[in-house]
């Protein structure tokens, strides 16, 4: 009898062990019934795998497997509602899925997800709070009230310092974790080297050798490649007049390189900023390479004419996979970068008043 006693226990701790491999997330979201769910995760050949999938019934839906280690995934709806991420270890989650809000939608359980959660509600709150000052700073500036727009802007920075301190301690305390790596991982790809650099160096390897940790690496070493000490990238590409230039031909004591195109409004609007700083700067050793993502030449041509930039100009009218803008790693325009003579960048991703600045320092002009 005792024999039987001790195998039932056994029996009993042995399905609580498998019980506790699982994990198990119910869902809830509202008019989807019939709507195919699918728990997928990023696998290190650059695919995705399915971990689970089901069907909406009466607003709910019932995911369940089995992970052999904590791993990023995605509630998956298709094109019926935005992909929710969750931290999935083997315990059981609720998700509440807000097709209308995405930003609304919400994970809970497990002791990385509460980290995840706990990081972004400080994050989100000092968001809000941001958004607040900029209305406040964009009503001032359309009725002229100069004090309240500077008071706001003032306030602004400090939010955004707050923001970014947050961040880093985020990482530096937690960079062994998943969400640690997610939070560098939802960064937009124009996030400054220099503090790319302080943010990845907070990762552990283990995280850097993860899915995503792959895919923050290959951003991190795109970045370097434009940041400020590094060698530019030469390029060779064609003039409007159809002859060819490489941008090491280009010889000047600083250069601006502009990734631009016609069509882009915020490039246009730059353009005569641009025009009155090679104007003021060319007879110092200032000059410039506009490089265009157009793909038609009639519309590139004219955009020169137009805004009267009278320096060099190159393009292979490929649009986003122009040549020069894949070395670069360009996802958006105006980008522009300043070289010195031997063409080492001395500015990343600079404009307005940070431009000329950069322009003056390189040509040894007071500030």
């Amino acid at each position: 009898m005792k024999y039987f006693g001790c195998l039932f226990v056994l029996l009993c701790v042995f399905i609580g062990c498998e019980q506790e491999k699982r994990f198990v997330i119910s869902g809830e979201v509202k008019e989807a019934d019939g709507v195919e769910i699918r728990l997928v995760a990023r696998n290190d050949v650059g695919g995705w795998d399915t971990l689970s999938r089901t069907t909406v019934e009466n607003g709910k839906f019932l995911l369940k497997g089995m992970v052999e280690r904590p791993l990023i995934a995605l509630v998956d709806g298709g094109r019926d509602f935005r992909a929710v991420p969750v931290f999935v270890e083997n315990v059981d989650y609720q998700v509440w899925i807000d097709r209308d809000k995405p930003m609304k939608s919400k994970v809970e359980g497990g002791r990385l997800q509460q980290l995840s959660n706990d990081y972004n509600r400080g994050r989100d709150s000092l968001r809000e709070r941001m958004e607040v000052v900029r209305d406040t700073f964009r009503l001032a500036r359309r009725e002229g009230d100069q004090e309240t727009c500077a008071l706001a802007s003032r306030e602004f920075e400090r939010l955004d310092s707050v923001r970014k301190d947050m961040e880093v301690r985020f990482l530096r305390e937690h960079g062994e974790s998943l969400p640690a790596l997610y939070a560098l991982y939802r960064h937009n790809d124009r996030l400054p080297f220099e503090r790319f650099r302080l943010l990845y160096g907070s990762l552990t390897e283990e995280v850097k050798n993860t899915p995503y940790g792959k895919i923050v690496s290959e951003r991190y070493r795109k970045a370097k490649i434009t940041s400020v000490g590094e060698v530019a990238p030469n390029f060779l590409l064609q003039t409007p007049a159809g002859d060819t230039l490489s941008l090491y031909g280009i010889k000047a004591k600083v250069k601006i390189v502009d990734f631009w195109a016609s069509w882009c409004a915020p490039c246009r609007v730059e353009n005569p900023h641009m025009v009155e700083l090679y104007k003021k700067y060319r007879a110092y050793g200032l000059d410039i390479v506009g490089v265009s993502l157009d793909v038609k030449k009639e519309a590139w041509v004219k955009a020169i004419k137009d805004d009267q930039l009278a320096w060099n100009h190159v393009s292979d009218l490929k649009g986003w996979n122009n040549m020069a803008a894949q070395l670069y790693d360009i996802h958006e325009v105006p980008s522009v970068f300043v070289l010195d003579e031997n063409n080492v960048i001395i500015g990343s991703y600079v404009r307005g008043e940070r431009l000329e600045a950069c322009v003056r320092e390189s040509l040894g002009m007071e500030n």
